[in-house]
């Protein structure tokens, strides 16, 4: 005959062979267990004639007794029993009780972390946003005194599985006003925040271009030389700044995004000159230090040369020129519409000078200039008005540009530079010679990093999209405070 199967009457763990009748297993048949039977028919189970529950089992349920004896007027279930009537036991403090199906955690968690239920260790309290966030996202209840461990052990909770949820009339109310608080708060709350605790790195990426962290060390930089403002906080502004650049929403729309509380009229005014302010500090904290001829020396400049330019052009400094542009709309100024028109584009547009070191750092980034204008003209106009060059650059470095600046070669040359172009077919030519195709293939090997650039620089599609006469102004700023930008968080 098989031996009789033996479980736990709680957790339905099945018994080890002769385990049952050591210390670790209790028969709970007599009357002294009949606050248990109450428990096993609240969970939906029928009474057995012969009913064990293994020492864990048994060791949780007189915790949890204890527990709620404790908050229940510091009297235990059993000697509250002496004082009330057979006829009215099912009036028992756990039958007052409201069960949430689903949920775990009896509110009793002031002494251990919620979040990796370890005792003696050092903790701090929950907000109340934490404490909905637990609620939400991991089914758990937890009382207001709740904590956790200040080191944030765990990103995830600890499961819960034998911890039922039951509150009684006044933590139930509690809980619900936890709630509306907490709905009323998210109805104002802006979609970023520094202590963002729902907002993804990927969503900062998505709607400003850098994460959460740089974007905090751009507030930092800033925050000195800003005014207070109910509105908004510096963090706050900040991402305004780069929202605007990121996606080129209306003023107005981020005003909805960052839920700002003014009239109607006044929305846009407010987010255009928190837009205006900060990319003048930010243009002041990072440019003088990330971009231009004055920030870098020669010495650090040759630290960014590539094996390739290193094996193609030796150890001379070798600098990379190309010409971006940025689209404008067609201005009512006759003037101005000559000297943005492109023939070549057919369209009104501001070019800028990129001037890259072999890895993608960026030199310096100059403009605007006109767009009729040529790589070749501007090149000649820089070399012609700014001596700066000549602070990191030495006869015989190279300068790698392609075939637009044909026309400033020369002056390169003149300079002491060694120039590098791809190569030109001559008239009555079918195909380069093969020295012509290689040295064709090392520059195009070489250059390649100022593409690049510039399409990282135009994923901030303010600058792949039209612009506005109102921006040509101090659109050198906005450019100029990205290419920084690049250079220190990119």
């Amino acid at each position: 005959m098989p031996p009789k199967i033996i479980s736990c009457i709680w957790c339905s763990k099945i018994a080890k062979k002769n385990s049952f009748q050591t210390k670790s297993w209790r028969n709970i048949c007599t009357k002294g267990y009949q606050w248990i039977h109450q428990l096993i028919e609240e969970r939906g189970s029928d009474l057995e004639t012969e009913m064990l529950i293994c020492g864990k089992c048994l060791a949780m349920l007189y915790k949890a007794r204890k527990r709620r004896g404790t908050a229940n007027g510091g009297a235990s279930l059993s000697k509250r029993r002496k004082k009330i009537p057979k006829v009215t036991k099912q009036n028992d403090t756990l039958d007052n009780l409201i069960n949430i199906e689903g949920f775990f955690g009896d509110g009793n968690d002031e002494e251990y972390c919620i979040w990796c239920l370890k005792y003696s260790t050092e903790t701090v309290p929950l907000s109340a946003a934490e404490r909905m966030s637990l609620l939400c996202d991991y089914k758990i209840y937890c009382s207001s005194n709740v904590r956790r461990c200040v080191n944030r052990c765990l990103e995830i909770p600890v499961q819960r599985t034998n911890e039922p949820t039951r509150l009684t009339a006044k933590q139930t109310i509690s809980i619900i006003n936890d709630l509306i608080d907490e709905v009323n708060r998210v109805k104002l709350m802006p979609i970023f925040l520094e202590n963002d605790s729902v907002g993804s790195e990927e969503d900062f990426i998505a709607w400003t271009g850098w994460n959460l962290n740089q974007l905090m060390e751009m507030t930092s930089l800033i925050a000195p030389h800003m005014y207070k403002s109910k509105h908004r906080s510096p963090f706050a502004a900040v991402c305004m700044y780069w929202i605007k650049l990121k996606t080129n929403l209306s003023f107005r729309q981020i005003g909805t995004i960052f839920k700002i509380q003014t009239t109607e009229e006044s929305i846009r005014k407010r987010v255009e000159d928190t837009f205006h302010m900060v990319s003048t500090h930010l243009y002041n904290a990072l440019v003088p230090l990330h971009l231009g001829f004055h920030h870098i020396s020669r010495t650090d400049a040759l630290e960014h040369h590539t094996a390739y330019t290193k094996t193609f052009f030796g150890n001379n400094l070798s600098i990379i020129w190309d010409g971006t542009y940025i689209y404008t709309n067609k201005s009512k100024d006759h003037k101005l519409q000559q000297e943005t028109y492109s023939g070549q584009k057919s369209r009104h547009l501001i070019k800028f000078m990129s001037i890259i070191l072999p890895d993608g750092y960026v030199l310096d980034l100059i403009g605007p200039f006109k767009g009729k204008d040529n790589d070749a003209k501007i090149s000649k106009a820089i070399l012609d008005m700014n001596d700066n060059l000549s602070i990191i650059c030495e006869p015989g470095d190279t300068q790698i540009v392609d075939r637009g600046f044909r026309d400033v070669a020369g002056v390169f040359e003149d300079l002491g530079f060694a120039v590098k172009m791809p190569g030109f077919l001559k008239q009555g030519e079918k195909q380069l010679t093969a020295e012509q195709a290689n040295d064709t293939r090392v520059t195009t090997k070489t250059r390649w990093v100022v593409e690049s650039f510039h399409s990282q620089f135009k994923k901030w599609r303010f600058f792949s999209e039209r612009i506005s006469q109102d921006y040509i102004a101090y659109i050198d700023i906005l450019v100029r405070t990205v290419a920084a930008s690049l250079n220190k968080w990119g």
